[in-house]
């Protein structure tokens, strides 16, 4: 986050407000904002609300300002900071993204079709199989399949399912 605030920096050097604010992980739980010397709560605040009015995580957003010689009042800069977010969020545009996990299978010849038809249900993308002396498969699914995938999978008393990554934040 540093960098992308030193870009803006660079990019903006006659500016005399960077404020700024980001909202990070799969629920969003990490948060900073920064006023960057406006009166407190009137830039960093709204910033990191109109973020989180739009339901989004992973992002940052800087709003550069340039003092013009009009004095706003905190009102008018509430009002301005969060007009800014709002259009600039906007402009960035989104993409979902699902927090997946991997997981490592094992399983008999006579249970693979019922496998196979299960990760097929819980829309499971294959990474790589093998045959040994049993099948062996590497898949990931969004995390929020996870319990389905494995009410399905424990009817099959011959599979054996590890996770291949640790569980998301």
């Amino acid at each position: 986050m540093k960098e992308l605030l030193s870009q803006a920096r660079k990019a903006y050097p006659a500016a005399t407000h960077y404020c700024y604010a980001w909202r990070l992980g799969a629920e969003g739980l990490r948060t900073r904002s920064s006023d960057d010397g406006e009166p407190s709560g009137t830039a960093g605040k709204p910033i990191l609300g109109q973020i989180e009015r739009e339901g989004i995580t992973n992002v940052m957003c800087v709003v550069v300002r340039y003092f013009g010689g009009s004095l706003l009042g905190t009102g008018g800069l509430v009002n301005a900071y969060r007009s800014a977010a709002a259009g600039a969020l906007l402009a960035a545009g989104t993409r979902e993204v699902f927090v997946q996990r991997t997981f490592t299978l094992e399983c008999d010849e006579a249970d693979i079709g019922a496998v196979m038809r299960t990760l097929r249900q819980i829309e499971a993308e294959i990474l790589a199989t093998g045959y040994h002396a049993r099948h062996t498969l590497r898949f990931r699914i969004r995390s929020s399949r996870e319990k389905a995938m494995r009410e399905k999978l424990k009817e099959l008393f011959r599979v054996i399912l590890q996770p291949a990554d640790p569980p998301p934040e």
